[in-house]
């Protein structure tokens, strides 16, 4: 129904909450979803990274995931970033947005694709390699979709996205009018 925005005043660090309403873990472009998530803000080579934070140097912290606050109804696909001393927020939130930008427009690459699914494979793996492990992981995904079997099938579907996936998911989702805007700022004394 189109953008939404709030701010906060308090007595906090300023903080940039970009929010796209989304998908629930048993729709078919979540795993899009997360790869873009892991693709643009996961780790010191992710995009938002690279540019906010060590060229730009606009952000002391930047992230973007899929899935909030739970991923068994339709959800969030959030981005959070904390500006550097003296950067206003209008100019990190603007910056966000021409990333998201050349994401719709086809930057992204196999290399990068490939590292994420290796990222959130691995991940899954990880968190299956015990038993305590094992019956967390079977017992959510019995819970938001119905069938423990899913943790596996989830491998599948990881490897069958494309770029093509990425950069519709991005086009699709990441709108302005699916979008709700919120900022922390500090309060006038």
């Amino acid at each position: 129904r189109g953008e939404r925005r709030f701010t906060i005043e308090g007595n906090s660090q300023p903080i940039m909450l970009i929010g796209y309403h989304g998908v629930a873990e048993s729709h078919e472009d979540f795993e899009a979803l997360n790869l873009l998530g892991n693709i643009i803000s996961n780790g010191r080579t992710s995009r938002l990274y690279k540019k906010l934070v060590e060229e730009d140097q606009l952000a002391l912290q930047v992230g973007a995931f899929n899935g909030f606050p739970g991923s068994k109804y339709s959800s969030m696909f959030l981005t959070l970033a904390v500006p550097n001393m003296n950067v206003e927020l209008d100019t990190l939130e603007q910056s966000i947005y021409t990333e998201i930008e050349s994401v719709k427009e086809g930057v992204l690459t196999q290399e990068e694709l490939d590292r994420a699914r290796t990222n959130i494979r691995a991940g899954i793996i990880r968190g299956l390699n015990n038993n305590t492990g094992l019956a967390s992981n079977f017992a959510s995904t019995y819970a938001n979709q119905g069938d423990w079997r899913e943790v596996f099938l989830r491998l599948d579907r990881i490897n069958e996205v494309t770029l093509d996936d990425l950069q519709r998911v991005a086009r699709e989702y990441l709108t302005k009018d699916n979008r709700t805007v919120g900022a922390t700022v500090r309060a006038e004394s």
